[in-house]
């Protein structure tokens, strides 16, 4: 899949744009098996920089949750921190922090569905 988003990535990720390219490789047959995303965003610092908000390079890891399931589950054990939800379209995302830092995108099961129904190539 190689397509662009309008979404609320300043919220989510502190992006300086609401517009992102998302380009997903993987095997559109068996996408269980794990899928490579990459993203463009506008306004990206160049790596090693210490800008508030991403930068080029790697800035998350993305999975697969139950949203309603996952997030409290997360806040009885202590993890992950405050985290932050917003929808895209008719899929909902939240970013947590992993110990280290690193940002997490849980992405609700409807974001698989809607992966599975895309066409290949698409």
């Amino acid at each position: 899949m190689d397509e662009t988003f309008e979404g609320p990535w300043q919220e989510l990720f502190g992006a300086a744009s609401s517009t992102l390219r998302s380009v997903f490789l993987g095997e559109p047959a068996t996408p269980e098996d794990g899928i490579v995303e990459l993203v463009v965003m506008d306004g990206t610092a160049p790596p090693g920089t210490d800008a508030p908000g991403p930068a080029e390079g790697f800035f998350l890891l993305s999975l697969y949750a139950d949203l309603d399931t996952v997030l409290p589950r997360l806040a009885a054990l202590g993890v992950g921190g405050e985290p932050t939800v917003a929808a895209v379209g008719p899929v909902r995302l939240a970013v947590v922090r992993d110990p280290n830092g690193v940002a997490v995108e849980l992405m609700d099961d409807l974001a698989r569905r809607n992966l599975a129904t895309r066409p290949a190539g698409a």
